[in-house]
């Protein structure tokens, strides 16, 4: 599909990122990062940063960054950049960084050593059954059994079906020289008057949606902090809505322990993975993510202290993944209907 000449003004965009994926590829560990739906072209906003930061010893602040940047668009593409810096200067965006690869959107690069990055739209590989996302983050708001444990609770519809991402992918030869356990997350930011703005932070599926912790009107900003505060600043919200679930739907024998096992869990916000072995996010303990892992079931099933299924699986999304880098699959046709009925 050609893309017209945005508006700067308009269409340069900085996606949602919402989503993380590592796993090891066909010569590397592979990191991914996609937006939400998208139901309308937009390119990658010149200038922001839209980073993977990966933390090895533990202390959940980034000793390895990879950020990746756009320029303006041109001739129906935008120039890419990844590079790489490590710490001290993986907790500065302002530090320099090491280019490792440069291409331009939409088409795989790689380089001599190996290294390959990718930008773009690609078809959504994820999977979502909106009444049972809608029930469960309703049963830890509230503490009310919206039928989840019924044998099918929903009608198994795939929300997702037949929508676009945009997506960032890299692929880096050998992963990370350190051995053992590496925990990673995803940020985007962009430049202002005041410094950097982070407006995105990812790394489980749908922590922020189940319990509600960006809330400007309550204070609370996920996407704007770092893991090293998750635990502080929204382990009580994670106890408190757990136990609450437990309790509506008869789960744990002690819904409070229940809900302390859960933060203990899910904070803070990383994703673990040991490079060079094989990805699964099913159940836990997680090791990265693969494009095609029930991650949303599980983070669910583990939140409500029961096996909730969406009724899908890898069959329900669009298009086929691809067996080689970039491994998402091509973005599925915009719908031939009238724009104003998106």
């Amino acid at each position: 599909m050609s893309h017209a000449e945005p508006d700067l003004a308009q269409d340069y965009k900085l996606p949602d990122m919402s989503d993380l994926f590592v796993f090891g590829g066909t010569s590397g560990m592979v990191l991914v990062m996609t937006g939400g739906p998208l139901f309308t072209p937009a390119g990658f906003l010149p200038g922001a940063q839209y980073c993977w930061h990966i933390d090895t010893d533990g202390d959940n602040y980034p000793d390895v960054t990879f950020r990746v940047s756009f320029g303006r668009w041109h001739d129906g593409a935008q120039p890419v950049t990844l590079s790489r810096a490590d710490r001290p200067g993986a907790c500065d965006r302002d530090a320099d960084g090491m280019v490792l690869a440069a291409g331009i959107t939409g088409r795989p690069t790689e380089t001599p050593a190996g290294i390959r990055l990718w930008a773009g739209e690609a078809a959504n590989p994820n999977w979502l059954n909106g009444g049972v996302l809608d029930s469960a983050a309703k049963c830890i708001r509230e503490g009310v059994d919206a039928g989840l444990l019924a044998a099918h609770p929903v009608l198994p519809m795939n929300l997702l079906a037949r929508t676009n991402v945009q997506a960032i992918a890299a692929e880096i030869p050998g992963g990370l020289p350190a051995a053992g356990r590496d925990s990673v997350w995803a940020t985007t930011a962009s430049p202002g008057p005041d410094g950097w703005r982070q407006h995105t932070r990812c790394a489980l599926p749908l922590l922020s949606t189940l319990f509600s912790i960006d809330d400007e009107a309550a204070g609370l900003n996920h996407n704007g902090t770092g893991p090293h505060q998750d635990l502080a600043l929204y382990g009580h919200i994670i106890r408190a809505g757990a136990a609450r679930a437990a309790m509506a739907l008869g789960t744990a024998r002690d819904p409070l322990a229940h809900g302390a096992q859960v933060a203990e869990t899910l904070l803070p916000d990383v994703l673990p993975y040991r490079p060079g072995t094989p990805a699964s996010f099913r159940s836990w303990p997680v090791n990265g993510r693969g494009l095609t892992d029930p991650a949303a079931e599980a983070m669910i099933s583990r939140v409500l202290g029961a096996a909730i299924t969406f009724g899908l699986d890898a069959t329900s999304v669009t298009g086929s993944l691809r067996g080689t880098f970039p491994y998402l699959a091509s973005p599925a046709p915009w719908p031939e209907q009238d724009p104003l009925q998106f």
